[in-house]
């Protein structure tokens, strides 16, 4: 692929309030990267110029979030991983990636998943705040709504107060829980990969998730700036579940975090890939911010 370091594009991020171009910031590896990141191939590969543009000119081109490789917590209590490579699934005791950006969403099923085939949901929220689709009738008369707040053009259903969000509402009400579930939707980059992949956490992992978020902000560490270990326990329930676990991918918590001030280039690639997602991913939610506190960067 021909060179082309002065034509703007979305291969370009705003680094510092520069334009750096992906053969500038990818030419040869950084030398600077803590040992959590030393290993990975966007830190690590050599010349990686060429294939950082042209994958920044497939998302250009239309490359959705379900395009990408996407990672789900399994269910049973099962505690290894499975990641889809060239068309086989290898199983994986960890994830160890860098957190670039994260969006939340409830999504409710009138029937069981295995009862809808796992298709689309009657109603989801991609704010948290207001659903979309369709309700059970005897619902919507008791909260007086109408079955077209949750159409398209609507003000959609209230999730605040909507029955299906309630806690005890799982199962018609027989079992704990909330019958429509909340997930969050991890965009990262994983050690061994160039193009970002997306990792859903389920609701018996979010309170993991938070306590790590709030650890990170005690560590002075925007999150996006820490090589995670993401591993797998099982709960016993009932029913048994997985649950996803959250720490630093070193020993030593401070060998995983990126300082800015001891590691610019590490700090600059990943900033470059965060634009990426927000702009592709993020952006057209208009309500996600990118993870990571707000605090000052060391």
């Amino acid at each position: 692929m021909a060179q082309r370091k002065n034509q703007p594009s979305t291969a370009i991020a705003v680094v510092e309030a520069q334009e750096v171009t992906p053969f500038e910031l990818f030419g040869a590896p950084v030398t600077d990267a803590p040992k959590g990141l030393q290993n990975f191939s966007i830190m690590a590969d050599e010349d990686l110029g060429d294939v950082i543009e042209a994958m920044a000119d497939q998302l250009q081109s239309g490359i959705g979030e379900f395009d990408l490789l996407n990672i789900t917590c399994p269910t049973g209590g099962l505690t290894t991983w499975s990641v889809p490579v060239l068309g086989q699934i290898q199983q994986r005791d960890a994830l160890n990636c860098v957190i670039l950006g994260q969006t939340a969403e409830r999504t409710f099923y009138s029937k069981s998943f295995e009862e809808s085939d796992g298709g689309r949901p009657d109603c989801q929220s991609y704010d948290m705040q207001h659903g979309f689709g369709t309700l059970p009738a005897e619902q919507l008369e008791r909260q007086g709504w109408a079955a077209t707040d949750g159409a398209q053009g609507g003000s959609g259903f209230d999730c605040e107060t909507c029955e299906q969000a309630q806690w005890d509402s799982a199962a018609g009400g027989k079992r704990k829980g909330q019958a429509c579930r909340s997930f969050i939707n991890l965009f990262v980059m994983l050690d061994a990969e160039v193009l970002p992949a997306k990792v859903r956490v389920t609701p018996g992992s979010l309170k993991g998730f938070k306590s790590f978020q709030v650890d990170c902000t005690r560590a002075k560490a925007p999150m996006h700036m820490v090589s995670v270990e993401m591993t797998l326990k099982e709960v016993k329930g009932p029913p048994k579940y997985s649950q996803i676990v959250f720490k630093a991918a070193t020993k030593d918590p401070e060998d995983s975090i990126v300082r800015r001030r001891e590691s610019p280039k590490t700090a600059e690639r990943i900033d470059y890939f965060r634009s990426l997602v927000q702009a592709h991913f993020l952006g057209h939610r208009g309500r996600n911010a990118l993870t990571g506190p707000a605090v000052e960067e060391l």
